[in-house]
């Protein structure tokens, strides 16, 4: 059976034949409720999440086998380091327990349109959940203060990172990227070429959208810059100094 919930006229569970399309069950389950936001289902399939189940077991395999590596060849690692290791192999430990993961990005509007390129076939154990109108854009990552604002469809993307106070100084702005009310992801300030750059306010927002501003890894605090650009200053003069007294 596929189980539909949220906004739809009859939510419950249907019996499927095989290669039963998402349009027919939604057919018979009445349709769409008239609250319901289309743009923002959320449609998880079984097959997609068992592969997802599969490459985090091998991404914890992986991990395990580098840190036995690093062990047995006695390359050295720092506590820090070794820690880190835990922490990650525990935080996809969780998410594997947890059974995460199995969404397919689809296009509901043309679905319901008719178009059969945009329909997808669905398997027994299949969900689909439709979520009320969300006429709001929410702001994640490295902004000052994080939230959900009102939609407006005149404001940019960086009017929104204004309303969230700006971006840190961990902030990696030429990575931000938006994620779509359907799951798709548009990373718009990576839209550039060797003659043009495309800025985050040419980038059309939608209702339900996310804005992620990612943290720069290579974000050095500023004291410790002044610390490097002083080593490397005076390590130079010093490697000058005996020919001033030649």
């Amino acid at each position: 059976a596929v189980t539909l919930t949220g906004s739809v006229v009859f939510p419950g569970s249907y019996p499927i034949m095989p290669g039963e399309m998402l349009s027919d069950v939604l057919a018979r389950a009445g349709g769409i409720a008239e609250n319901g936001f289309i743009q923002g289902a959320v449609l998880i399939k079984v097959e997609a999440q068992k592969r997802e189940q599969a490459q985090l077991e091998s991404l914890i395999a992986s991990i395990q086998r580098n840190a036995l590596s690093q062990s047995q060849t006695r390359e050295q690692t720092s506590v820090a380091g070794t820690e880190d290791t835990k922490s990650n192999i525990e935080v996809l430990r969780e998410a594997l327990s947890q059974g995460l993961g199995g969404r397919v990005v689809i296009d509901l509007p043309g679905i319901l349109a008719g178009d059969p390129k945009a329909d997808i076939q669905l398997e027994a154990g299949d969900s689909l959940f439709v979520p009320q109108f969300n006429d709001t854009v929410s702001i994640l990552g490295e902004v000052r203060q994080p939230g959900t604002f009102q939609f407006e469809g005149d404001r940019s993307v960086a009017d929104y990172l204004d309303l969230a106070a700006g971006t840190t100084a961990r902030a990696d702005k030429r990575e931000t990227y938006v994620v779509r009310a359907d799951g798709s992801v548009d990373q718009i300030a990576a839209k550039r070429s060797l003659l043009s750059f495309t800025s985050a306010q040419d980038v059309a927002l939608q209702p339900g959208d996310t804005i992620v501003v990612p943290v720069n890894e290579e974000y050095q605090p500023v004291l410790a810059r002044y610390k490097e650009v002083s080593t490397v200053v005076f390590q130079s003069v010093a490697s000058l100094y005996p020919l001033f007294r030649l």
